[in-house]
């Protein structure tokens, strides 16, 4: 443990009893215990104020900052503010959870519509402050290797749909009715990117109706593969497995491959596919001619032979969408533990807020610290608004 400069010392210099007069001093022994508290701290502005003759009233004058936080007489700080939302967001707490908790910690209740309010606010000001058209900037208008994906969520009564949109630097989580293509355009960022730019996602079908590079999930095609060999024991399947396995080994500790090393690799690629429609074929001959899943995968990585190797050749292009799938983790974790959103304003407020924090997070910055920096009005430095274009700011 850290030796630290401690903040109150009890110094006990009594004698014992037995302590002969001869004794001499020498260099105290010194213990620390260290541990926290937390307490509710007010604040209170008294501002000077005068009335002239006409019964004019002025006041004391009194910086910007601090004059724009007084909206009324009493109310909430950015800090309380901070840790309530990052406990309801980042923590994944319900709002009764974290009304019990800052009561437990700090002896200060809030109302659960205050909390609300409270997320309210941070997602109105991400929108007010540029955050939103600053992260479809960033991800449209700056070279990426982008990581998309979308899970279902519960909105009252109704199953709905999140999307993800990351990098290693940004993370955009946005809700939506639909799973589809409309969702997509309303998102605002992957309709908008350059031709040249790599999407690494599970091979949903609408995906590829983007005008862009693609790069398949290699974590879902070992699944598949594991689940084809297990429903139809054919060892392709097995053999596929291992030679990505070694070529993504391969890659992280030597790096891509080469021209010449990729026609190798493509050549194995295809004798292994070759080797499994035989065994396909040796199949039907003893169970059957109905389709089985091997063969509806087999045509697939037929079809899709480039974007499942594209790791292999592209140092950016990693060989897991495992970057997305992080990136819902936690909200997945809500679901389990806080139930679901109550409206789909509420659902999308949470998802941008959540937005802001893992982006937050992966420029090291704590999530208190942004959060609290977001209730003052400012945002993080390395959001640079200057990449969007005039009139962009969404509100």
């Amino acid at each position: 443990m850290e030796w630290r400069t401690p903040d109150r010392v009890e110094v006990y210099d009594s004698p014992p009893k037995d302590m002969p007069e001869n004794a001499r001093r020498i260099k105290d022994k010194t213990h620390q215990i260290q541990d926290v508290e937390t307490k509710t701290v007010v604040t209170e502005y008294q501002v000077a104020r005068w009335m002239d003759s006409n019964g004019r009233i002025y006041e004391a004058e009194m910086p910007e900052e601090i004059k724009d936080k007084l909206k009324a007489r009493a109310q909430y700080g950015s800090e309380l503010k901070a840790r309530s939302v990052d406990c309801h967001v980042n923590n994944i707490m319900s709002y009764e959870r974290t009304v019990e908790h800052l009561k437990n910690e700090t002896n200060f209740r809030i109302g659960l519509a205050s909390l609300r309010n409270f997320l309210r606010e941070a997602a109105k000001k991400l929108r007010l402050l540029g955050f939103v058209s600053w992260i479809i900037a960033f991800l449209t208008k700056i070279p990426h290797v982008l990581h998309v994906d979308e899970t279902g969520i519960q909105i009252g009564k109704l199953v709905e749909w999140a999307h993800i949109c990351c990098t290693e630097y940004v993370t955009y989580v946005y809700a939506h009715d639909k799973r589809g293509f409309e969702a997509l355009l309303e998102m605002g960022i992957l309709t908008k990117i350059d031709s040249g730019t790599v999407v690494v996602h599970d091979c949903w079908a609408m995906y590829f109706t983007l005008d862009c590079l693609h790069a398949l999930c290699g974590s879902h095609l070992v699944r598949d593969l594991v689940k084809a060999y297990g429903h139809d024991h054919l060892e392709w399947a097995n053999e596929l497995v291992d030679l990505l396995v070694k070529v993504n080994k391969y890659k992280l500790l030597k790096g891509i491959l080469t021209e010449e090393e990729y026609k190798i690799l493509q050549a194995k690629y295809r004798e292994i596919l070759e080797h499994g429609r035989e065994q396909v074929k040796a199949y039907h001959e003893k169970y059957g001619s109905h389709k089985t899943k091997s063969e509806t995968l087999l045509k697939r990585l037929e079809a899709k032979e480039e974007e499942y190797l594209r790791f292999s050749k592209d140092k950016e292009v990693p060989f897991t969408n495992n970057t997305a799938e992080r990136g819902f983790r936690m909200l997945k974790t809500r679901m389990k533990i806080g139930g679901c959103f109550k409206n789909f304003e509420s659902a999308q407020d949470f998802m941008l807020v959540y937005s802001y924090i893992e982006t937050c997070k992966k420029h090291g910055i704590a999530s208190v610290d942004a959060l609290k920096m977001l209730y003052d009005g400012k945002l993080p430095e390395f959001v640079d608004l200057s990449i969007i274009a005039t009139g962009d700011v969404a509100v």
